[in-house]
């Protein structure tokens, strides 16, 4: 890591006038996988680095080294100002006035991943796999993380900013007789915290549902056919279908014809139903959340939008320049090596008003149930979402499990026909991937209900 030594020397590298930020970094990671009752691999694996940015007159570049060193720093500036000579651009408008924070955040964590004996981690993981093959021929794969990381960030604000973060994650794929991928559920843990989840009861929870749902999937087979559908989205399955279309579309870092549409849009209907989404980083514990972006921007909660109307955007200072509004702490990055971008941290649907079981007066249609992957075409619209399974609605009531191989069709106009939001929202852990750069974050979201969607087996 840097000290404070460093990060004045860093600061003494850039030129006046021009911004600059560091973040030095260091991360270890354990990783665990069991397969099929057996060890299928252990990992300890360790980064250290650090990232630079500078801006000029609305120009930024960046650029990165494992050696943390002055005169290794002193290279990487150096090169980067030879880049920003070769170039002549102005920013049509200033820099956003950027604060400053001394803040030194220790963790408060009850259990620390790196003083945790791998071989302790190890029994845990095995102990959890033999759990799960029965007589009934379930067996699983069980795979389990945690990455902790240091940070410690100085920018020419006057920023000197240090933190760390925890990750500790488990996800369970469960596979059900025939062994094929149609009887295949996932479940996934994960948290921005110190804790023992190979030790906790929550594993052993999710263990039991999952099986339970899986041999109701066995049991209770429908039929159904390709088609138009009213469905249900659960909260996983809807968080999904933000996360690919909100979400990503709030998003600021576009090219100029995007980022003027993005601005004319504030303000107008994205929504038909008068909901709130929110991406808020400052929630403690939730897999997307962190007390400072990678710009050292003080995390807060966005509101991108309000009852249906377009309010506000995820930003890096560099976007927050463009749009002329104040930087609201949403860059981020895997690692050193990748520089921050506007990024999600943990969105959520809010509002919902239907307080009714939302499937009660829905005569025919398909609940889907959580998402094995989903995406979106940005330049047409096309969105597609696979579910990790699905049931029959018949009379307001969940009836036979059906394989649902996926729903599609515009997302504006899948948007647009949502025409029930309850108010039962849960906030799950997941992954974004983004020029190549993954990402921690949670997606949440109520049921929602949408008429006229596309379903195919």
């Amino acid at each position: 890591m840097i000290d404070a030594d460093t990060g004045e020397y860093f600061i003494s590298l850039v030129h006046d006038g021009d911004f600059g930020s560091i973040v030095a970094y260091e991360s270890v990671m354990s990783s665990l996988n069991f397969k099929q009752g057996k060890n299928a691999g252990t990992g300890i694996f360790e980064k250290c680095g650090f990232s630079v940015e500078i801006e000029r007159n609305g120009m930024w570049v960046f650029g990165y080294s494992s050696i943390i060193s002055k005169e290794e720093l002193s290279l990487v500036v150096d090169k980067l100002y030879k880049k920003l000579n070769t170039v002549d651009y102005r920013m049509p408008n200033k820099r956003p006035e950027i604060p400053s924070y001394k803040d030194h955040i220790k963790p408060r964590w009850a259990w620390d991943p790196r003083n945790a004996d791998i071989n302790d981690k190890v029994s845990q993981l095995a102990e959890l796999g033999h759990s799960i093959t029965d007589s009934d021929g379930i067996s699983a794969d069980i795979s389990y993380t945690d990455l902790t990381y240091d940070m410690h960030i100085f920018n020419t604000s006057g920023s000197d900013i240090s933190y760390s973060c925890a990750y500790p994650s488990l996800n369970v794929n469960m596979f059900g007789n025939s062994n094929t991928n149609k009887n295949l559920i996932r479940g996934f843990l994960g948290y921005n915290s110190g804790k023992n989840l190979l030790g906790s009861g929550e594993a052993m929870q999710i263990i039991d549902g999952l099986k339970e749902l899986l041999r109701g999937m066995e049991s209770n087979k429908g039929v159904i056919r390709n088609g138009k559908y009213d469905i249900v989205l659960d909260s996983r399955a809807a968080a999904t279908l933000l996360h690919e279309s909100l979400g990503h579309m709030s998003e600021a870092d576009k090219g100029d014809t995007q980022r003027s549409a993005m601005k004319a849009a504030v303000g107008t209907r994205v929504l038909s139903q008068p909901i709130n989404v929110f991406d808020d980083p400052s929630i403690e514990g939730l897999y997307g959340s962190y007390p400072y972006d990678w710009e050292g921007i003080k995390a807060r909660k966005k509101t991108l939008v309000r009852e249906g109307m377009r309010a506000e955007y995820i930003h890096s200072i560099e976007t927050a320049s463009y749009f002329d509004v104040e930087p609201n702490g949403g860059a981020r990055a895997e690692t050193y090596a990748n520089r921050p971008i506007p990024r999600m941290s943990n969105i959520y649907i809010d509002g919902g008003t239907y307080k009714d079981d939302i499937i009660e007066d829905l005569h025919e249609g398909v609940m889907l149930f959580g998402s094995k992957g989903a995406r979106v075409d940005p330049s047409t619209g096309n969105f597609v979402l696979y579910p990790s399974y699905s049931r029959l609605l018949s009379s307001g009531e969940l009836g036979s499990y059906v394989n649902v191989s996926h729903i599609s069709g515009n997302v504006f106009d899948i948007l647009s026909s949502i025409d029930a939001v309850g108010t039962d929202k849960e906030i799950h852990p997941s992954f974004c991937s983004k020029d190549d750069s993954l990402i921690h974050m949670s997606g949440g979201s109520p049921k929602i209900r949408i008429r006229g969607v596309n379903v195919y087996v």
